[in-house]
């Protein structure tokens, strides 16, 4: 979803606007383990077929991608310069933050990178962009 809609910026901020929107809303507050959920985290991949409403898989709505807490503050970003206004990117900024700081906390290790590891059993072990 951020990928598409950043392509898309060129042509227009509606997709930008329109992502930015939903993930702000989805965006983890606290940790599940099952979704691979933890504060600050964006989520990965929201899907509404029946295994996943009823909760036999975490892909309802899913956490686990290191790419894309990176990638929400970037969109961020990507809007402020195609727009230059600070008011258009005001409600984002919070949930930027938190991104960053998901990743700081959650996912920085001691030799300074950034890892990534499940924890739901039913989680993508490749959490990178093209799992």
């Amino acid at each position: 979803m951020q990928a598409a809609s950043w392509q898309a910026s060129l042509l227009s901020m509606d997709p930008v606007r329109g992502c930015l929107n939903v993930l702000t809303k989805l965006a983890a507050v606290e940790r599940n383990d099952w979704r691979d959920a933890q504060p600050g985290r964006i989520p990965h991949e929201i899907h509404t077929d029946p295994v996943s409403i009823l909760n036999y898989r975490p892909k309802g709505l899913y956490y686990g991608s290191v790419s894309s807490s990176f990638l929400f503050p970037l969109l961020v970003y990507e809007l402020w310069l195609w727009t230059g206004s600070l008011e258009s990117i005001g409600p984002y900024v919070d949930t930027a933050i938190r991104a960053l700081k998901w990743a700081d906390t959650y996912s920085l290790d001691s030799t300074g990178f950034y890892r990534y590891q499940t924890r739901s059993e039913q989680g993508e072990e490749n959490q990178g962009w093209k799992d």
